[in-house]
């Protein structure tokens, strides 16, 4: 590095610092800082950023703030020249072209780093999202099959797999084909929306992920506000004309996403909706002894401990993988040898927190299988009484075993006034009085809720 370049780079960075002062830290984490210096001339400095994107919307943005602070640096300067670097441009050309694209200019911002150990191969999955794993594998198009129609829904409760799955589609993307994709979470995407619509520079914003061949979102009920829900409506729509594959996940099915729109409602559900079921024992058995391999030399975990933990820690897979390494740690940390007895004491007060969570999405879940129904007929508009009784005993389940309000619940069960809520409970309590049958329905129904 000659010494002019070392001067110029001493100069930039007290530029950087001065616009951290004037222009925000927020300015200055989205945009500056991915900015380098390349070089000087005569009254030109040269800028790289890392995607053509990027460099022209600096540019256009913070050109002048450049300039006033390169004159206090050097006065002889008359222009700050921006360019995307050769990545960026790779990830402009066509599609012949053989080189990987290098990811957008929403990377800088609104990427979620990407875990290297959450791939496909590390999904432990059984039967019950078998159709979950294989449709994230296609839209990563890992299998020589027709592309799904997009978007692909994934749905299901926090630590049950979506998260996993997503990151593998990003991670196959990025070592495959070359395509573009961005990787979120609804909370940074509506973060970084918002911040744009009130600086009014929603269409700057937007502009690069049209670009997108792949976008995966995920804690998609995150996702409020009215503007914002509008505009990724609109969003989504454009991505679906020109081909774009789109993932999307949620806590629950589109069709319960009842703080959207209809319309919106209606264009998550055009793809295919899949659910990442709760692991039975002999799933997370299985996914424990796959983990165990990785656990450091020496550390020996009992077959009986790790049935005890199968069994005992039934929330979902991220609290049964983190029990798990509490374990492992505590062993290896205290040259402990682990048995039964010992794993009891180490994860007693972890375990008091085991009792599974009853939501009103698994009481509709419980309640429509045991009579043999789809969840949309519980929740539809059928006075059929074969359909009506077990909607009011999800109803009477659900009011009696979560804290949600009668207006919530209303909502969760197909959009019903709160009086029908009401009418509902009181209806179950009143037969459960004298009728057997809905009794035992109820209690059996519970036992399967709380275990």
């Amino acid at each position: 590095m000659g010494d002019e370049t070392k001067a110029g780079e001493k100069q930039w960075r007290r530029v950087l610092e001065r616009l951290s002062a004037e222009e925000g830290r927020e300015a200055f984490r989205d945009w500056f800082s991915h900015l380098s210096f390349e070089r000087m001339e005569k009254d030109r400095v040269h800028l790289l950023a890392p995607t053509q994107f990027m460099a022209r919307w600096i540019s256009t943005h913070y050109e002048t703030a450049l300039l006033r602070g390169w004159l206090r640096e050097a006065p002889g300067i008359r222009r700050v020249i921006i360019k995307g670097a050769e990545g960026a441009k790779r990830a402009d050309a066509s599609p012949k072209d053989s080189g990987r694209k290098a990811p957008l200019v929403a990377a800088a911002t609104l990427d979620t780093p990407l875990n290297p150990a959450l791939i496909f191969d590390s999904f432990v999955g059984g039967q019950e999202n078998l159709v979950a794993l294989r449709a994230s594998r296609r839209i990563a198009l890992l299998e020589k099959r027709p592309a799904l129609r997009s978007p692909l829904f994934l749905h299901g409760a926090a630590g049950f797999g979506k998260t996993h799955l997503m990151n593998a589609i990003a991670l196959a993307i990025q070592e495959g084909r070359g395509e573009t994709f961005l990787f979120t979470s609804a909370d940074r995407f509506r973060y970084h929306f918002v911040k744009a619509l009130r600086a009014k520079d929603a269409i700057a914003f937007k502009d690069p992920f049209y670009e997108l061949d792949v976008f995966l979102l995920d804690d998609l009920h995150f996702l409020t506000g009215e503007a914002t829900q509008r505009e990724f409506g609109h969003f989504l729509d454009t991505l679906l004309a020109k081909g774009a594959r789109i993932v999307l996940s949620a806590d629950r099915p589109p069709s319960a996403l009842d703080i959207f729109p209809p319309r919106l409602r209606s264009l998550m559900a055009s793809g295919l909706i899949t659910e990442i079921q709760p692991a039975p024992y002999e799933l997370r058995l299985k996914i424990l002894r796959a983990k165990m391999p990785r656990a450091p030399e020496g550390v020996r975990m009992p077959p009986n401990v790790l049935e005890f933990l199968a069994k005992r820690v039934t929330t979902n897979i991220r609290e049964l993988e983190g029990a798990l390494h509490n374990l492992i740690t505590h062993a290896e940390l205290g040259n402990a040898t682990i048995s039964l007895e010992w794993a009891k004491i180490v994860l007693r007060d972890a375990l008091r927190g085991q009792t599974p969570k009853i939501t009103v999405d698994k009481i509709q879940r419980v309640v429509a299988e045991h009579y043999g129904m789809s969840r949309e007929e519980l929740l539809g508009r059928s006075r059929q009484q074969s359909i009506v009784r077990p909607r009011q005993i999800a109803i009477f389940m659900a009011k009696r075993l979560t804290q949600r309000s009668l207006p919530d619940l209303g909502r969760r069960f197909g959009n019903r006034d709160h009086t029908t809520i009401i009418h509902a409970v009181r209806r179950i309590e009143t037969l459960s009085e004298k009728d057997e049958q809905i009794r035992s329905e109820i209690a059996h129904f519970t036992r399967i809720l709380k275990n």
